[in-house]
């Protein structure tokens, strides 16, 4: 290897492990390309009927998209952010960096045994799951530890934040759980625990934190909303939403997720979504929030075709507007303004950002189009289409942004 080239990459590696968010930005970003090129290659295989992926000892390829869309992407980005943001939310300890780095090996590690047992040995998938629950107790734990030695007196975003992320812990257990005993409901809770009990009012908690206050930033005469009354609701639509679905059925949903789709509409218009458009950065963050009450709408049509007895079928349409138009564009919109901001550069969305952003918004809407039966003859193309658009809208932003945590910051400081 040349010596300049090895210094390089010497110094790049040692740049990485400056701050928390660099390591596992990275890692996220890598995986949004990774887990959307595996189910590409799937669906291209099944679209024109050759032999799928090398492998065929592996995972099913369904039950591996789940996993990898859920668990293999939103994580890396949640725990970078959070390892960053909350220390300095409570004024308490930053997470030590030995701390980090054997938590982002041990997610890292078990990310890389889930493809070898998609790919090739299926028991691998269960064990990569272990070792990533493992270094995601960790995750509980640091945070934990600084929200105890903080001296703040008002916690309660962040005594959500940590709350929601043990329904991340739950979920895995249940995935892990029914994987081992083979038992199919276990893995479709451990997905829905994932998303409701975790992902979505992780998400709406952050948002109600940063939302308002980036908004008094940027619009003039802006009055900010942070109601107290917000969170215990999100908790209780959120967890009602769960436990309704699994323990009574879909229509019965309707208890929560009418009311959650009344509040979120609520908070989007009443945080500014329609005043935000002057600021490409914060038009990402309400944008990527106003899906919510959409993806709920498509919940609540499920449930009333489900309880007026309709065979007409939504399919996973509520599903992948929660999951790619909510969850993927906020996480962007968080992302971009994160990596930005910490690396010492202006927070303005270039416009490798402002086209992925809203290239996943396509996505989302060509994915909810899928599901519809009228376009069911091109149910596989729409599929492919999408999946390819995903790929399309997301490698130059993990191209320009992932280089961004390989480099000193821009300004000079440290982190």
């Amino acid at each position: 290897m040349d010596a300049g080239l090895g210094a390089r990459l010497r110094a790049m590696a040692v740049q990485l492990g400056t701050a928390p968010h660099r390591l596992f930005f990275l890692a996220g970003a890598i995986q949004l390309v990774l887990t959307q090129a595996y189910w590409m290659a799937n669906l291209a295989a099944f679209t024109i009927s050759l032999p799928g992926l090398p492998g065929a000892a592996g995972a099913n390829p369904f039950l591996a998209h789940g996993f990898l869309m859920i668990y293999g992407i939103f994580p890396f980005f949640i725990i970078g952010f959070l390892f960053t943001a909350y220390p300095r939310w409570l004024e308490g300890p930053e997470i030590p960096r030995s701390a980090y780095r054997w938590v982002f090996f041990a997610l890292a590690g078990g990310i890389f045994l889930a493809y070898l047992g998609i790919l090739a040995f299926a028991p691998l998938l269960t064990a990569g799951a272990a070792l990533f629950l493992l270094g995601y107790l960790g995750v509980l734990w640091q945070l934990g530890r600084v929200y105890r030695l903080s001296p703040h007196r008002d916690k309660r975003h962040e005594a959500y934040v940590w709350s929601w992320l043990t329904g991340g812990a739950v979920g895995l257990a249940l995935f892990i759980a029914g994987m081992y005993q083979d038992r199919q409901t276990w893995i479709g809770a451990a997905f829905s625990a994932a998303l409701w009990l975790c992902l979505a009012p992780l998400t709406v908690t952050v948002c109600h934190r940063l939302i308002p206050f980036f908004s008094s930033r940027v619009i003039p005469g802006y009055r900010m909303l942070q109601a107290a009354w917000v969170l215990p609701l999100v908790a209780v639509f959120s967890i009602g939403h769960f436990l309704l679905r699994w323990g009574f059925g879909t229509p019965w949903c309707l208890f929560s997720d009418l009311p959650f789709l009344a509040l979120a509409l609520h908070l989007s218009i009443r945080w500014g979504l329609l005043r935000s458009f002057r600021n490409r950065l914060l038009a990402m963050l309400h944008v990527g929030f106003a899906w919510l009450p959409m993806a709920l709408a498509l919940y609540v049509a499920r449930g009333l075709l489900s309880a007026l007895g309709n065979p007409f079928s939504l399919g996973f349409a509520p599903l992948h507007a929660l999951g790619i138009g909510f969850l993927t564009s906020t996480l962007l919109a968080m992302a971009t303004r994160v990596s930005l901001g910490h690396s010492g550069r202006p927070l303005a969305a270039d416009q490798v950002a402002w086209w992925t952003f809203w290239g996943i918004g396509a996505v989302a809407l060509l994915r909810i189009c899928a599901a519809l039966p009228w376009l069911a003859a091109w149910r596989a193309d729409l599929w492919l289409g999408t999946s390819i658009l995903w790929l399309l809208a997301v490698i130059p932003w993990t191209w320009r942004y992932g280089a961004l945590y390989l480099r000193p910051r821009a300004d000079g400081r440290p982190g």
